[in-house]
């Protein structure tokens, strides 16, 4: 019996080492898929393909199909591994089920090899240049030697060929393609779209290696392989580096930039995060006609390429800033707007009018590109960028000549504010004296002066001050011109400020035009005026010429409207400016020079004082003491002046609007302020409150803010940027200014209520909440904010006061069937700064401890996705930033209205379904009488109404009754019809079953 044991035993070893082999030997394998590229199933290997069987596709779809494997699209290094390659493919067709069918498609269609073209451009004179998969470049006069020898054609049945672009390798057996009586392989250049068959390539595993890390693309053969590293090494040879995703364009002064298209669709943020982090880019940016027109052509070859449709691809334009002003997401300046469109129908234009984020897509009936305004949270494919080698990106940091000038030539006439060395003037206060474009642009030149140019935000700040009496909008200095912006004075363009109010139309013609609430349309020409009534300190773009636009109504009459404003007849106030200098009538208001103790803004009746300048005070000092020096320094009596009536009250400043902000911020610049207290305070039973008892109207926050860990004060930091809020600890020492005005009144509580239709929803303070627990509604976090978009016409929830928040959880905790973890509308956004996705004020925060976690650059899917927050129940409704993709339910909400606010009246069936409304308590006792008597009046015609009703109901039934009898009749008859026919059937028709019983 031991013997049997043994013997088996010795079977079972001997089985794997003939297997196997010994462990001495250097073993190879093939991943799932893959099979050896070998001609003898005993021989060694150290390659392996995959041939795709099933289906045909474009290049870029095969070269996508064998990178999603590791691999690649067959290349040779050498002669014998294509012969391997034929050996197999004859061996396989040998034994396949359907051997036709393959070998048919490879006779037919052929087989893409890893060169083509990938980019627009990619000729010399009249012949193509390709490029390897690994990024290498193939020139077609070298083509035979590094194809391993083997003729290469031209597709002459494709007469687009002669195209130069979009031409990629295509592999034919010996035998088989155009080229048939050839007994030797070849290729053929041929459109990249065309259908054909995949091959994948990849290099063995090795057993002895298995757990050892092998960088990606790595290979022996340095011609057609690279280290994954050099990816992303630039030269001058290769601008973009060897990644075949980039196509360069070279850019006069500035360099070579890189552009190229993602297909996946994702939202803006997401987009934004897939180009930053696995290319080390952003979203594409355009500063002039060659850069659009360049990724226009593009767009076109990856439409036919990947052969999809798409809604459009995401550019980096966008107005998610708090002021929903146009920027680009790479921070370079707006120095370009090229072709705004409208979307196709109505129904897309409303479902995305509130849009902050852009696209470029094809125009409606057009060959032509437009840019289209999307909401950030739709779905779309989008456009990377990143400079490439010896770009220029100084281009974009071009330093003024403002401010350029010693500060020792500082004067300024009568009349004139100055600021950093530069004298500025109001123009046309009175309606008199109001001017058109060209006349106030003549009337500066006039005076040696130029229209105002602004260049930073602090320069905003110091024009929107002036305005603050005034509050009527102004010209600057800037125009359009095909498209460019342009200040008249030459100053580079790289601050803008563009009101969200600006729309797009397009006309009959198919031309689109720039318009904002006064006037219709511009498209490549116009002026810009500074919004001081309306959205202050926006700025607004005004048609260059007068237009008339026809538009083809519904009933396809033509309409004609006219655009009430263009930069001829548009009368407004203008600001003037010049450099200081020694040459002037009277200094005045010379505040760098004079450092007066406090500002006053005469018409607001409102001064800062500036205790930095008040050499008997120490005003660098903590928050409390900063509060208490505020409170008492009217007893001081170097103040008392400014409290003649003895009403006003000193307290730390909180800007109550933008004008006073501007005031604030622009005159702590001029007196050397680097940072400064704010009266705002965080607490954590009440969120952020004012120490003057008002409520924070504004939330100028920096990067990364409001973060609680740093402390619960706050600070303004004059930064390069702008002046930004900071949280940090109330123990710091920092420079103090002091607002002086009257008490606030305090103002009678409003009632509101929720909206029509959501009088069920949670009534807050100043939202109204709605916990969505539909588990067919539960998508990503983005998708859920679209989702109450269009279910509700509303957004995920924000909690702008604590009172909120507080209401909210007493409702939650009272329904205990509500899932631990819900969504909220706080985002991470850029710089690590949370934002709430309505665009309320963070003035409150409930974070768990640890929480926000912070993202970790080498933590790839923490960077993306956990940029949404979730609100934590089980941990006292504790907030918690999270992934994006969890299946959890969400809040939605939307503002409250006042109570007494006249809404639209619903109608009678509305009213029987809406249980929160009640008849109007305050109605008059006169009212009452007058209702009560029309009631007697009715009921005696009630009375006789009825006994006709009753009537009417009798003989209605009877009918009914007759009706029913005469139907129910005849489809009896119909039925004994039926049966009868049934029966002769039966007795013409051999019963089986019976016969069988019988037998």
């Amino acid at each position: 019996m031991y013997k049997n044991y043994f013997y088996f035993f010795n079977l079972i070893f001997s089985c794997i080492l003939f297997c196997y082999g010994s462990n001495n030997e250097n073993k190879k394998k093939c991943t799932m898929g893959y099979e050896p590229l070998r001609d003898d199933d005993k021989k060694d290997f150290d390659k392996c393909i995959n041939i795709n069987y099933s289906f045909t596709s474009t290049w870029v779809s095969s070269f996508l199909v064998c990178s999603s494997t590791g691999g690649k699209i067959i290349t040779f290094e050498n002669k014998e591994d294509f012969l391997l390659v034929n050996k197999i493919i004859k061996k396989n067709n040998k034994f396949n089920i359907q051997p036709s069918t393959f070998y048919d498609n490879i006779s037919k269609l052929g087989i893409w090899y890893g060169a083509g073209q990938t980019c627009p451009g990619m000729y010399n004179n009249e012949t193509p240049i390709l490029r390897y998969i690994n990024g290498s470049y193939l020139y077609y006069k070298d083509m035979e030697k590094s194809l391993i020898d083997m003729n290469i054609y031209k597709d002459l049945q494709d007469n687009s060929i002669k195209n130069k672009d979009n031409v990629c390798l295509v592999l034919y057996l010996s035998g088989t393609g155009p080229k048939s009586e050839l007994n030797k392989p070849y290729f053929v250049l041929e459109r990249c779209t065309k259908e054909k068959i995949t091959i994948c390539i990849k290099d063995a595993d090795d057993f002895n290696k298995l757990n050892e890390e092998t960088p990606l693309y790595s290979s022996k053969n340095d011609n057609y392989n690279s280290d994954y590293n050099e990816i992303f090494t630039m030269s001058k040879k290769y601008p973009c580096g060897l990644n075949i995703f980039w196509c360069p364009i070279k850019i006069k002064d500035q360099g070579t930039k890189c552009y190229g298209v993602v297909r996946q669709p994702t939202d803006w943020d997401h987009s934004r995060d897939i180009c930053s982090t696995y290319l080390n880019g952003d979203l594409a940016s355009f500063h002039s006609n060659l850069e659009e027109n360049h990724v226009q052509e593009i767009i076109k070859e990856a439409e036919q390429v990947y052969n999809f449709m798409t809604t459009g691809f995401w550019i980096g334009l966008n107005r998610k800033n708090s002021e929903k002003s146009l920027e680009w997401s790479d921070d370079s300046p707006l120095n370009y707007l090229g072709r705004f469109a409208s979307f196709n129908t109505i129904k897309e234009e409303n479902e995305h009018s509130d849009g902050n984020c852009f696209v470029i897509k094809k125009i409606f009936n057009s060959t032509k590109y437009g840019w289209h305004r999307m909401r950030c949270d739709s779905q779309n494919s989008f456009i990377c960028e990143k400079p490439g080698y010896g770009f220029n990106t100084s281009i974009y940091q071009i330093n003024s000549k403002k401010f350029e000038h010693s500060f020792d030539n500082k004067g300024c006439n009568n009349g004139e504010k100055y600021y950093n060395g530069m004298c500025y003037t109001l123009l046309g206060t009175d309606s008199r004296d109001k001017k058109n474009f060209y006349e106030a642009d003549e009337d500066c030149k006039s005076r040696d002066m130029t229209l105002v140019s602004i260049i930073d935000e602090y320069e905003q700040n110091m024009i929107l001050s002036m305005l603050h009496s005034f509050q009527e909008d102004v010209w600057i200095g800037m125009s359009v011109t095909k498209g460019t912006l342009r200040w008249i004075d030459q100053e580079s363009v790289k601050y803008t400020k563009f009101s969200p109010i600006n729309r797009i139309y397009r006309s009959s013609g198919g031309s689109f035009y720039f318009t904002n609430e006064n006037s219709f349309g511009f498209h490549d020409n116009g002026c810009v005026s500074l919004d001081g009534s309306n959205h202050e300190g926006f700025w607004n773009v005004i048609p260059l010429k007068h237009l008339n636009i026809s538009f083809l109504s519904k009933l396809n009459k033509n309409i004609e409207i006219k655009t009430r404003k263009d930069c001829s007849n548009t009368k407004l106030g203008y600001i003037c400016e010049r450099y200081a200098t020694k040459d002037y009538d009277s200094k005045t208001e010379n505040e760098n020079a004079e450092q007066p103790l406090c500002h006053t803004m005469k018409d607001e009746d409102i001064s800062f004082c500036y205790l930095k300048n008040n050499k008997k005070l120490k005003t660098k000092i903590q928050f409390k003491e900063a509060n208490y020096l505020c409170n008492e320094m009217l007893d001081l009596e170097t103040y008392q002046k400014l409290n003649n009536d003895g009403k006003k009250i000193g307290y730390l400043p909180v800007p109550e609007n933008s004008f006073e902000w501007a005031y604030l911020t622009i005159h702590s610049d001029m007196n050397n302020y680097e940072s400064f207290w704010i009266g705002i305070q965080y607490s954590y039973e009440k969120g952020f409150i004012r120490s003057d008892g008002g409520r924070i109207k504004m939330g100028i926050w920096g990067p990364d803010e409001p973060n609680l860990h740093k402390g619960s004060c706050v600070i303004v930091k004059l930064e390069n940027e702008g002046p930004r809020w900071y949280m940090t600890s109330c123990y710091e020492e920092h420079e103090t200014i002091c607002k002086i005005g009257y008490k606030k009144k305090k103002h009678q509580e409003i009632k509101v209520k929720c909206p029509v239709g959501k009088e069920n929803w949670i009534l807050g303070k100043t939202k109204c909440y709605y916990i969505e627990e539909d588990s067919y509604k539960r998508f990503s976090s983005t998708d859920n904010n679209h989702k109450c978009y269009l279910h509700y016409n509303a957004t995920l929830a924000s909690f702008p006061t604590k009172e909120d928040f507080q209401i909210f959880t007493e409702y939650a905790h009272q329904n205990k069937h509500v899932s631990d973890r819900l969504y909220i509308g706080l985002m991470r956004l850029k710089y690590g700064k949370f934002s709430w996705i309505d665009g309320s004020p963070t003035n409150f925060f409930n974070w768990d401890k640890n929480e926000p976690s912070k993202p970790e650059s080498w933590k790839l899917s923490h960077t993306l996705d956990t940029r949404c927050t979730v609100l934590l129940l089980s941990k006292g409704y504790a907030w918690a930033s999270d992934f994006c993709k969890r299946d959890y339910n969400y809040i939605c909400s939307v503002d409250v209205v006042d109570i007494n606010e006249i809404e639209s009246i619903p109608d009678d069936n509305e009213n029987d379904n809406q249980s929160t409304t009640s008849p109007d308590k305050n109605e008059s006792s006169e009212n009452d009488k007058k209702e009560s008597i029309k009631d007697e009046k009715e009921s005696k015609k009630g009375n006789k109404n009825d006994s006709n009703y009753i009537r009417s109901i009798i003989i209605s039934f009877f009918i009914l009754l007759t009706l029913t009898s005469i139907v129910g009749g005849a489809l009896y008859f119909i039925k004994i019809r039926q049966d009868k026919l049934k029966h002769i059937q039966t007795l013409q028709t051999v019963n089986y079953s019976i016969l069988e019983e019988e037998s």
